[in-house]
Order: structure tokens, then C-alpha cells, then sequence
């Protein structure tokens, strides 16, 4: 027996930016938008449930919610 699908959501899209050196919180400044996920460069790695990996972040890095708008 075949499941039924899943109603299709709204289209989401993001922006991601990474940068070398600059911190987060620099970069979110500059774009002028608050990101969803966000680390900077020596941060510690974290797992989904806040827990320390091990490492540090090699990068900093921001992910930015976009919203689409249809143009009807």
C-alpha cells in the first residue's frame, strides 16, 4: 500500500555566507538580516542537541532566511 504524499509547502530559499575571518554577528550586521543558523571562526562544533563535537570552526558562517514572494 502506497503512503499518501505530503502537501507541498510555500518555496523557501536562503543565503548563505561564509567568511574567513569576519565574525557572525559582523556579517549579519552588514546584511542587515538576522540569521537562522550563524557560528564564527574558532566557535566550537555542536551537534543538533547543543552538544560539543570536538573541533573548532574553521570558518565563520551565516544562513539567512529569504522569503518568495509569487508574482502573480
Amino acid at each position: 500500500m502506497k503512503g499518501t504524499e505530503p502537501e507541498p509547502g510555500p518555496p523557501s530559499c536562503s543565503l548563505r555566507v561564509t567568511h574567513p575571518t569576519e565574525s557572525a554577528g559582523a556579517i549579519a550586521q552588514a546584511i542587515g538580516l538576522e540569521p537562522r543558523t550563524s557560528w564564527t571562526l574558532g566557535d566550537p562544533v555542536l551537534g543538533l542537541d547543543g552538544r560539543e563535537l570536538g573541533g573548532k570552526r574553521k570558518h565563520s558562517y551565516c544562513a539567512f532566511p529569504v522569503e518568495i514572494r509569487s508574482v502573480d
